[in-house]
């Protein structure tokens, strides 16, 4: 081993070494991001994915709608960019009307299906309009009955069928996070984006820890039942912004 290593030129060893160190630091400064941004998703996700795309381009309300709340419409779409690919349309029927059925007269611990476009489930509502009414003190989610009650339960079924309402959900989930964590410190709009896109798929309301802890695990899929083949979640995210916005 000596023997070829001093046969390589002086110039190419120094090479070798610097690869070397590259592949050993790199784990350590990507340490809480994005390790591996490989993927084009466009292929692989076919259709589905040109499908989110035309949903949010046949759309320009909905960017309009964001920008008047003051989000960053680009930074908040790639969010649920994810979620987007995923729909189903004969999906999405199926659990709304279990929701109805279930949700509303039983409560969480019977249905807590993820419906319309952004996929969003009743608890991740109930949190929502819970924390908006302690932390933005919002007019509109002061008005929101967050009782434990059928009728209250249906309510919020109707608004989560509402691509206007999961647009006002996602508008106070922005602001939540901007809120709950605005001691952090982000190097760019990316690395905030990779963590807050994290946060809406593992669930916001765990610790700032947890969240990190998830930001390169694979577990994002599209078919209906669990898939042998998995994707980063926020890689996604970042896939889609970066493609419309760097």
């Amino acid at each position: 081993m000596k023997k070829i290593w001093y046969s390589i030129t002086e110039k190419y060893r120094a090479y070798i070494v610097c690869i070397v160190l590259i592949g050993a630091l790199l784990p350590i400064v990507l340490n809480g991001q994005i390790r591996h941004f490989y993927v084009d998703y466009k292929n692989v996700f076919g259709d589905k994915y040109t499908d989110a795309q035309l949903f949010i381009t046949s759309r320009p309300w909905i960017s309009d709608s964001l920008s008047s709340y003051a989000i960053d419409s680009k930074f908040a779409l790639a969010i649920v960019f994810p979620e987007l690919i995923r729909f189903s349309t004969i999906q999405n029927f199926i659990e709304v009307e279990a929701l109805f059925t279930l949700y509303v007269q039983y409560g969480a611990l019977y249905a807590n299906f993820s419906i319309g476009n952004f996929q969003m489930k009743p608890t991740f509502a109930e949190l929502v309009e819970k924390d908006a009414k302690r932390l933005l003190n919002n007019k509109t989610a002061n008005s929101i009955d967050i009782s434990h009650t059928q009728s209250s339960r249906l309510e919020r079924v109707k608004r989560l069928k509402s691509i206007d309402w999961q647009v006002i959900y996602l508008v106070w989930f922005v602001e939540i996070m901007d809120k709950k964590y605005r001691h952090l410190h982000f190097n760019s709009i990316t690395e905030k984006l990779v963590f807050y896109a994290t946060a809406y798929n593992c669930g916001y309301s765990h610790s700032e820890n947890y969240i990190r802890a998830k930001i390169n695990i694979k577990s994002f899929y599209t078919a209906l039942l669990n898939a042998s083949v998995k994707y980063n979640y926020a890689e996604i995210s970042l896939s889609y912004f970066t493609a419309n916005t760097l």
